[in-house]
């Protein structure tokens, strides 16, 4: 696949999510909504696994290594990639994305589907800057 396959496979994610979220947006409200919901939650954390390692291929093309999520967050920061509103909208999803992981129930799902649409231009401004 050549040097970024990281990045081209954050931006299907990316895509995917969206599609999922603007789904889940029409039927808010209805039958469907709970099971459209958890599919944004989980596509959001497939995107967000896959910026962290996005971010970390690029860097890895500058000469710089990074090892963990918010670490590789950070360094693309200090490297000037991002400012640090990105930067601060980066780390709060990887710490949304952990909290999927470890607790769930309806209420931390509904949150979560609203920080999901609140935060989702900071993904979009990372593939800008990806690409």
């Amino acid at each position: 696949m050549g040097g970024d396959r990281r990045r081209r496979e954050f931006r299907e994610a990316l895509k995917r999510l969206e599609e999922a979220y603007s789904l889940a947006l029409a039927h808010q409200g209805g039958e469907l909504f709970p099971y459209l919901r958890d599919s944004v939650i989980q596509r959001f954390e497939i995107a967000v696994e896959l910026m962290w390692k996005a971010i970390k291929e690029k860097l890895f093309e500058e000469g710089i290594e990074c090892r963990s999520p918010k670490g590789c967050v950070r360094a693309f920061f200090e490297a000037g990639f991002i400012g640090e509103k990105t930067a601060r909208e980066l780390l709060k999803l990887i710490n949304l994305k952990n909290l999927t992981s470890h607790t769930y129930s309806q209420e931390v799902a509904d949150g979560l589907f609203k920080e999901i649409g609140r935060l989702m231009g900071a993904l979009k401004s990372l593939e800008e800057l990806l690409f």
